[in-house]
């Protein structure tokens, strides 16, 4: 019976939460069963307005992503064709979760990987099934038929309604 109950807090596409992979890595290895996780995908963005506004570029992103780098981290540092929203990505983790239950950290790495070593766009669903390729387990026709599906929008509200909500319970989502 676990002991202690973790709410991962986190977004594939960013940088910061990729690079608490090995911390939370090391907490799944040295405390394993004794820790009930919860992954919770907090979508920073809706769509790529936000980062213009805040003067945000393709090229301003890869030479940031160079910074990180000094840390171990092999991020790309070519440019994407644009700025990218997060929320698709989130609703195709929260679709596994629903649909494929146990596989939404599979589902969380693989896109994680290619939001940093890939110039895909993961709020394009072409993208976001090339992106699921590598995990494991999954047929072409599972990564195109949940990418899209309504049901995830539900989840991912409840997720990003209790990232911010100051008592940490879950709003009622926006339907």
């Amino acid at each position: 019976m676990p002991e202690v109950k973790v709410t991962h807090f986190t977004d594939p596409t960013c940088p910061f939460a990729y690079s608490a992979i090995p911390a939370v890595s090391v907490l799944r290895w040295r405390y394993g069963s004794q820790l009930e996780w919860e992954l919770v995908t907090i979508g920073l963005s809706e769509s790529p307005e936000r980062y213009e506004a805040n003067g945000y570029t393709p090229t301003r992103m890869a030479v940031g992503h160079l910074r990180f780098r000094r840390h171990g981290m092999p991020l790309l540092s070519l440019p994407r064709e644009r700025i990218a929203a997060s929320t698709r990505a989130c609703r195709a983790i929260v679709a596994t979760r629903l649909l494929f239950a146990g596989r939404e950290e599979d589902v969380l790495r693989a896109l994680q990987l290619s939001a940093f070593t890939s110039t895909l766009m993961l709020d394009r669903d072409e993208d976001l099934a090339e992106a699921l390729a590598v995990s494991p387990g999954y047929g072409r026709h599972d990564r195109h038929s949940f990418v899209g599906e309504s049901h995830a929008g539900t989840g991912v509200s409840c997720s990003i309604a209790s990232s911010t909500s100051a008592s940490g319970t879950v709003a009622k989502p926006v339907a």
